[in-house]
């Protein structure tokens, strides 16, 4: 327990404590545990810790750095007559949440993950939202899409406040619109299926209403404005318009117009890096260190446009260091966006590329001196993560960020503190994201991605088989354990995961030998693994209800529906070959013997046909 006496404390203070007394032992007026004693200093971002006796001394240079200091107290990281000093090179540490991608997280649940990025250390947030917001005079943005409204954001901004987090709006103007651009109302404004039409005055017309939207929900006057990934800027409607022009032309005038527009409401604007670079790469790679921008359009860039140089796939420091100088070189100093791992290939957090590729990241940036660093989580193809296993990869980076070094022991205390949960079991967990997304996408019949893999590494199935089988025993021992991430929801994926991988084994086996017996014993799985895919969709729809709006399920629902009616038609399908109603399975039959592209999307996984995403 942590006591605090409201007439000694600092005011500043007062909504930070009580905020956090509400889920933590953290209270006020109270003879239990520690005494809090609290004294402002004008220093660096960081702050001391000292224990003495039932005292706790706790000197600070901002409310992050309190908040910090609550948590190392809570996980009993101060010893008793010894002082935590602790300091970061960073004036910004945030975090990025992916909330376009059909998983849009609660207010009340956002602000639970804010209580924990505070004790984290964190002192800033993002909700990217596309269109996931509720923007007056149209009725179709968003819609059905589990929106926020400007009430839930204003209170989200107010809550965070409280807790020392900036949160900054992170939005898109140009690109990344698909999902709006569907709707014919929005044909006008359409160049491309995702990008809107440049130079277009009804284009405008909604970049005001989205940038007045964000100027009353947030009180920062920053914003991300995205323009990022505009793949088919100016080949579309506006080649049609226009004519030719060349895509810098094109952007550069668009960037331009937006960043006016955030100047006459007093916004200051930052946008994603990758354009410029991959425009005049030759490769057309975003981290081209050696591309050479011509010196007219670096002038063009709008003054104070900050950029924000993104970069999650790097394990070795120069790669961030090169991008660093280039970016400087463009006149702007970075603004550096990693990643923790909540997107591509995992039902749970990718733990290990959040460290591979987040230490490098972090190191690189201490060196060369950036000032402001934050961890994207996206949601690509379908925001399916687990993502209270995200907590895990937000605290490593945390720590990175303030220690710049491991340490496994005070990792595991303040996420037992803060997250009440094991830290080692979450990482542990990861193996999960070895086969999971793909295998339980995959077609039981057409077996796409298991050939797939076959083919790249004859043992992977083998290996994968085997690392679930022993990873099975625990998960189910996590699940029956009281912990805040949903590891029931790990143990079913576990389970499913498992059984369709021994199904397709022995479906292979069977066949290719045509053993009629073998067969039989595959087909009395069928029912099994199926049961188990069910299990695991209602695993699904519990952690997803708990933390999200309801709107976004139903895609994941169709997709673990098919699963199972594609069991289904497996059993029928060998009910048929062994009753001797049909001469062969066909898909069974079908065979590569070159290993193709990655396959990075869940409709590639599921049929050699045409496939609505």
């Amino acid at each position: 327990m942590l006591s605090w006496m409201k007439e000694e404390t600092p005011e500043e203070l007062h909504g930070l404590l009580t905020e956090l007394g509400q889920e933590y032992e953290i209270s006020s007026d109270s003879q239990e545990g520690l005494r809090l004693h609290f004294k402002p200093v004008k220093a660096p971002a960081g702050g001391e810790t000292t224990v003495k006796g039932p005292d706790a001394f706790i000197r600070y240079s901002s409310k992050t750095q309190a908040a910090r200091a609550l948590g190392n107290l809570l996980a009993g990281l101060a010893d008793d007559g010894k002082t935590l000093a602790e300091k970061t090179p960073f004036e910004t540490i945030g975090m990025m949440l992916d909330c376009s991608r059909n998983a849009v997280m609660t207010a009340d649940y956002f602000k639970k993950w804010l209580r924990r990025l505070a004790l984290m250390g964190y002192n800033m947030a993002m909700l990217y939202t596309e269109e996931t917001y509720e923007l007056p005079g149209e009725p179709y943005f968003g819609y059905q899409r589990g929106r926020y409204t400007m009430e839930e954001l204003q209170e989200i901004d107010r809550y965070a406040a409280c807790l020392g987090i900036e949160m900054i709006p992170c939005i898109q103007t140009l690109g990344h619109m698909e999902q709006i651009l569907r709707w014919h109302a929005y044909d006008d404004i359409k160049d491309v299926r995702n990008v809107m039409l440049v130079d277009e005055p009804k284009t405008y017309a909604l970049v005001d209403k989205m940038l007045d939207f964000w100027s009353s929900a947030f009180k920062t006057r920053r914003i991300h404005i995205g323009l990022d990934e505009t793949w088919g800027l100016g080949r579309g409607k506006f080649i049609d318009r226009f004519g030719y022009q060349p895509s810098h032309e094109i952007l550069g005038r668009h960037v331009e117009k937006v960043v006016k527009a955030c100047r006459k409401r007093g916004l200051e604007p930052m946008m994603w890096h990758d354009m410029y670079v991959r425009m005049f790469s030759k490769t057309e790679n975003i981290y081209d260190a050696n591309v050479e921008i011509p010196a007219d359009v670096l002038s063009k860039i709008p003054e104070g446009l900050q950029l924000v140089y993104w970069d999650y796939y790097h394990e070795d420091e120069k790669t961030y260091k090169d991008m660093i100088s280039l970016v400087r070189k463009m006149g702007r100093e970075p603004i550096m966006a990693g990643g923790v791992w909540t997107w591509g290939h995992g039902f749970w957090h990718q733990h290990g590329k959040t460290e591979k590729f987040g230490r490098a990241c972090i190191n690189a940036c201490r060196k060369e001196g950036v000032k402001e660093i934050f961890f994207t989580m996206w949601g690509d193809d379908g925001g399916f993560c687990e993502y209270d296993s995200s907590l895990a990869g937000l605290l490593f980076s945390a720590d990175q960020a303030y220690a710049g070094q491991d340490n496994a022991e005070a990792l595991e205390k303040r996420f037992r503190a803060i997250c009440q949960a094991s830290y080692s079991a979450v990482v542990a967990a990861d193996e999960l994201n070895n086969a999971t997304v793909a295998m339980i996408w995959d077609d039981p019949i057409q077996g796409i991605f298991w050939r797939q893999m076959e083919l790249k590494e004859s043992d992977f199935w083998a290996r994968t088989i085997k690392s679930y089988q022993n990873l099975q025993p625990r998960l189910a021992r996590l699940a029956e354990e009281d912990q805040a991430v949903d590891f029931a929801f790990a143990h079913a994926l576990c389970v499913a995961g498992l059984l369709k991988m021994q199904l397709r084994k022995n479906l292979e086996d069977a066949y290719k030998n045509r053993d009629n017996r073998l067969l039989e014993a595959v087909r009395r799985d069928v029912p099994g693994v199926a049961d188990a895919m069910v299990r695991f969709m209602d695993a699904f729809r519990a952690q997803w209800m708990r933390r999200n709006k309801p709107q976004g399920l139903e895609t994941m629902q169709r997709r673990l529906a098919c699963v199972v009616e594609r069991l289904r038609e497996l059993d029928r399908r060998l009910e048929e070959y062994l009753d001797g109603r049909a001469a062969g399975i066909p898909e069974l039959d079908e065979q590569v013997h070159e290993s193709l592209e990655n396959l990075p999307s869940w409709y590639q996984y599921i049929s050699g046909g045409s496939t609505i995403q």
